[in-house]
């Protein structure tokens, strides 16, 4: 066996678990910064395109005639449990999901488009933890417990 390989696997024998970690103020800090920096929040709308088609040589032809848009503007909205919504997505505490929500300060946006401000925090969210869990991630060796390496017999024909 190869020496370069006993000396790597000697390296990598050691059995281990892992434990993931990270602050807390940090993951808020930086989910607030990232909350921030989200393009504004406009209220959905619905357009209404009027369109020619014409058949030629080519395929389909297409001439826009009319374009009308219609803002949505319904004081009947109903707004959805930002938190509980936000917590399913990325499996923080609803303290947490919290106070981010209040210092992020955008919480109005909600009021324009439930929605699309729910799918926007919990991408920012999710970046930022994905971010902390990588950089979190400790191994700790287990005790007297190592893999065991086999080797099995490998033969190899060659056909001429």
């Amino acid at each position: 066996m190869d020496e370069a390989f006993k000396e790597l696997w000697e390296r990598i024998k050691q059995k281990t678990t892992y434990r993931v970690q990270y602050d807390t103020d940090e993951l808020i800090k930086e989910s607030v910064k990232k909350i921030k920096e989200i393009t504004e929040i406009t209220a959905p709308k619905i357009i209404f395109q009027k369109t020619e088609l014409q058949m030629v040589k080519e395929g389909i032809k297409g001439e826009t005639k009319q374009v009308k848009a219609f803002a949505i503007d319904s004081p009947n909205f109903v707004i959805p449990d930002l938190v509980g919504y936000i917590r399913d997505k990325t499996h923080l505490t609803r303290g947490t999901i919290h106070r981010i929500l209040k210092e992020s300060g955008r919480l109005r946006d909600a009021l324009k488009n439930p929605q699309l401000f729910l799918d926007a925090v919990v991408k920012e969210i999710n970046s930022v933890l994905a971010k902390l869990m990588v950089d979190g991630i400790k191994y700790q060796k287990i005790a007297d417990e190592y893999y065991e390496m086999r080797l099995n017999n490998i033969s190899i024909v060659s056909i001429r």
